[in-house]
């Protein structure tokens, strides 16, 4: 992605490195398959691939609308069953992707607070009313 406008060269001019392609068998967080593995405590199936659908917190996953990974709903932040489905309404981003849902754009990660209960994201100035303190919060 360019993200600054050169072209994709980079401040120096030289070829920046292109990004890792997506694997959607893969979680985008921590490089899990999302097929059964036995070794991993959170894959409450015992390695079951069979059994997964209706397994351990790593069987959910949900895609990223601008980045396209997958993720495992636990690596996201988003395994409660509420969370989830409050998510599945909307197009879903990753941290990595988070927008503010009034203006649209990612800047200033400090001011943009994330809801607890659907997952998306306000900067505390785009609030309305305005937020002049940030809350506490995980």
């Amino acid at each position: 992605m360019d993200v600054d406008g050169d072209g994709g060269t980079g401040a120096a001019g030289a070829a920046t490195e292109p990004e890792e392609p997506v694997d959607p068998s893969i979680c985008g967080e921590c490089r899990l398959p999302f097929a059964a593995d036995p070794t991993n405590p959170l894959h409450a199936n015992g390695g079951n691939p069979a059994a997964e659908s209706t397994g351990g917190p790593l069987s959910d996953r949900s895609t990223c609308a601008a980045c396209t990974r997958v993720f495992h709903c636990e690596c996201a932040d988003i395994a409660a069953p509420p969370v989830r489905a409050r998510a599945a309404t909307y197009p879903w981003h990753c941290s990595s992707c988070k927008v503010c849902t009034v203006c649209d754009s990612a800047g200033e990660d400090s001011q943009l607070l994330l809801c607890d209960h659907c997952d998306r994201g306000w900067h505390s100035y785009c609030m309305q009313p305005r937020l002049d303190t940030l809350p506490d919060g995980r």
